[in-house]
């Protein structure tokens, strides 16, 4: 719902965040057959190794891993910006509020 829509109340930060989390989820769902493919690769190539299912699986194993750690990554970063930048506007809303001592502002 925040990626479409013209709801007001949905922040541009919120929409911004929720592209990048989609994006990074995507990319993340798109690793794992591009991990069985190298784990296939690399079985195919190592047939008569005694340990090739081992290190096929592992390989695999690896570049999901990777990807999936990246994408975390990603989203932690994202969110942890994106909580920066709404906690900076808030700050800025109620300091437009208030003058320098503390009083209310009077228009």
């Amino acid at each position: 719902m925040r990626l479409r829509g013209r709801d007001p109340l949905v922040r541009s930060v919120d929409r911004i965040e929720a592209v990048i989390i989609t994006v990074a989820v995507a990319l993340s769902l798109f690793a794992v057959p591009i991990a069985g493919a190298v784990g296939t690769a690399l079985f195919d190539s190592k047939r008569g190794a005694p340990h090739a299912a081992m290190e096929a699986v592992t390989a695999g194993a690896l570049v999901l891993l990777a990807a999936l750690g990246t994408a975390a990554a990603v989203i932690l970063i994202t969110r942890a910006v994106c909580n920066r930048v709404r906690s900076a506007r808030w700050q800025r809303g109620l300091d437009s509020l208030i003058d320098g001592r503390g009083q209310a502002h009077m228009q």
